[in-house]
């Protein structure tokens, strides 16, 4: 039988964060629903703590153990096994709101919509939190889809657009979300909005891949690659030319001006850094005076060659 709703956890070495997760998804208030957790080869004690949860809940838990794979294997396999109507995604060290998804679900019901996607807090080590903003009433297609982000967590989407748009994780990268949730922003027919912060995101994670930047800036070129691939292949480039533009010089300028806290060498941040403007000269070859981006940018002095000299001087 279907469910309205199928939440899909990938769980890996959160011990520390599984407990608080998993109640409170068991809590949420939407009725008829299913949280499928995917073990992903997890080394700790996560579980001993997902087992107990599946011997409480058994008729709201569906288990599964494999080998490591990675995040995208694990949604993956999620996916493949989903009996709701719609998908949502939570990262096993992230809570929710018990409410988020009644409330996600009834506003994209009410409204027909193909996704709806929510604020989120920023939860930080010493305990603050900070409410992330995403997206105005008044905005138009392109700024939701820019505003939204492509964080995978802070959605819903109808379960068929997967199907009907061949939309997978790409396994083995980091950033997957770009490949995989852009695409699906860019082609859903009507995005919801609901505007509280339901979801709460643990940032920057000690033990966390996202904090391997030895391993961040190239890989985000690749599956910056990956995306622009599939929207030509899928004959969405020249229709959405700009945002695609615009989703390429956010995300590389993005890592541009992290690669001053990278520890690795300079000789590694050049690369990125000439490798990056490679593309996006090749890409769009306009791109310094047509995209909103990297103009407010250049008006706020951060052009190429400031970015450059910091990156070559830096101490």
């Amino acid at each position: 039988m279907n469910k309205k709703l199928s939440i899909i956890v990938p769980v890996y070495n959160v011990e520390k964060y599984i407990d608080k997760c998993l109640n409170s998804l068991v809590n949420q208030t939407i009725d008829n629903f299913e949280i499928i957790v995917v073990v992903d080869g997890s080394k700790d004690k996560s579980i001993d703590v997902v087992k107990k949860y599946k011997e409480l809940y058994p008729n709201l838990i569906d288990f599964f153990e494999t080998e490591n794979h990675g995040l995208s294997a694990a949604r993956n396999y999620g996916l493949e096994r989903a009996n709701g109507d719609y998908i949502g995604f939570v990262d096993s060290d992230d809570s929710v709101d018990i409410h988020m998804y009644e409330k996600l679900y009834n506003h994209a019901v009410i409204n027909d919509c193909d996704i709806v996607i929510c604020d989120y807090y920023q939860i930080l080590d010493n305990g603050n939190n900070l409410k992330k903003l995403e997206v105005e009433e008044n905005d138009t297609r392109e700024s939701i889809v820019i505003k939204s982000k492509p964080y995978a967590w802070n959605k819903i989407y109808k379960k068929d657009m997967f199907n009907t748009y061949n939309i997978k994780f790409p396994e083995g990268l980091i950033f997957e979300d770009i490949c995989s949730v852009y695409p699906l922003l860019i082609q859903a027919k009507k995005i919801g909005y609901v505007d509280e912060p339901l979801y709460n995101y643990t940032f920057n994670r000690n033990d966390s891949i996202m904090n391997d930047k030895k391993i961040k800036s190239l890989t985000m070129l690749k599956v910056l690659k990956i995306f622009n691939n599939y929207c030509k292949k899928n004959k969405l480039y020249t229709k959405n030319y700009n945002l695609i533009r615009e989703i390429n010089v956010r995300h590389i300028y993005y890592r541009i001006n992290q690669i001053n806290q990278n520890s690795n060498s300079k000789l590694y941040n050049l690369t990125y850094l000439f490798k990056a403007i490679w593309m996006l000269n090749i890409s769009f070859p306009r791109w310094r005076t047509q995209c909103e981006y990297a103009k407010k940018i250049k008006r706020k002095k951060k052009n190429l060659l400031y970015l450059y000299l910091k990156i070559l001087f830096k101490a």
